[in-house]
């Protein structure tokens, strides 16, 4: 399934600092006295997705998310995290709801601020739990806890440079080489106000990941060419069968480096509400030796996303 995890929850942190500014300026230091003790936030998110091997369009991949941030210390805040997905498929024919992943989040503000030491930086920590099994069995995994650093500040009067660097130590349930273990990702995310209304966004997204082993990438097997061989059963007697090709599918490395571009326009329909409306694709992978202009095009999805603040 080519849809990731990561957009949801960077679009909500890039929302939440949006949501926090007024609709002609950003501010990246809010008061250190306010506390808001409850805030509840909504969004859905729906992109079409692609086949593994092939890069065909399949079907399409919704989110619907809600998440409860509560507000502890001026400094220090929780968030309850619930996703839900439904998933559509063409070869497969298929229409599935299921809940997706429960997180648990701490977070920690203005370690520094861009005041006092030119640069805004927080900390937090995750704690994040698939919650049907079969998703638990497609990733190899039963969730992640995830420790991240954030680091931010305005360039100009309307933009804004952020950049997230966070370790996956993902709870493996199964010991194949697809299973990864460990994740180190990076984030640069680049914002401005073009108008009242319009913020631009740029995001880079860099993955390491660490497998347990090299092998076969069995999880493509469905869309695989099939292949006929004829063996002896006995005594002047064959049989002929039919089975997938497995020597065409893609090596799961060890390790797998990949970047991401993801452009998008956002629209604030008022101060509680907004549509972000993007592109997606990889700048590169490791997986294949195919070139910059092949995977762009292989790789590339639409999608668009609609957010609100309740409280």
């Amino acid at each position: 399934m080519k849809t990731k995890l990561f957009t949801v929850v960077l679009f909500l942190s890039q929302v939440a600092f949006a949501q926090t500014n007024s609709t002609t300026t950003i501010r990246t230091n809010p008061s250190k006295t306010e506390v808001k003790p409850w805030s509840l936030e909504f969004l859905v998110a729906t992109e079409q997705i692609k086949t593994a091997r092939f890069n065909k369009y399949d079907g399409t991949f919704t989110k619907m998310d809600a998440s409860l941030l509560q507000g502890l210390t001026p400094n220090d805040e929780v968030r309850y995290f619930l996703s839900s997905r439904y998933v559509t498929s063409e070869i497969e024919d298929t229409k599935e709801f299921d809940w997706y992943f429960t997180e648990f989040m701490y977070r920690r503000k203005n370690i520094l601020t861009e005041n006092e030491h030119g640069i805004n930086m927080k900390f937090e920590f995750k704690n994040l739990y698939y919650l049907d099994p079969e998703i638990r069995d497609q990733y190899d995994m039963n969730g992640s806890t995830i420790p991240q650093v954030i680091f931010k500040q305005k360039v100009g009067k309307y933009g804004s440079f952020e950049l997230k660097l966070r370790k996956h130590f993902n709870h493996t349930n199964a010991n194949s080489a697809l299973a990864v273990d460990t994740e180190d990702r990076a984030y640069l995310n680049l914002s401005a106000m073009v108008s009242r209304r319009v913020l631009l966004f740029n995001q880079f997204k860099y993955q390491h990941k660490f497998r347990k082993d090299e092998g076969p990438n069995y999880k493509q097997a469905l869309e695989v060419d099939m292949i006929t061989e004829t063996v002896p059963t006995g005594p002047g007697t064959t049989t002929t069968f039919t089975r997938p090709d497995f020597d065409s599918l893609q090596i799961a490395k060890k390790e797998q480096e990949l970047v991401t571009w993801h452009p998008s326009v956002m629209y604030f329909l008022s101060r509680n509400s907004m549509v972000e409306f993007y592109y997606e694709t990889k700048l590169s992978n490791t997986y294949d030796k195919r070139d910059l202009a092949k995977i762009m095009a292989d790789e590339s999805v639409f999608g668009t996303a609609f957010y609100i603040t309740a409280f």
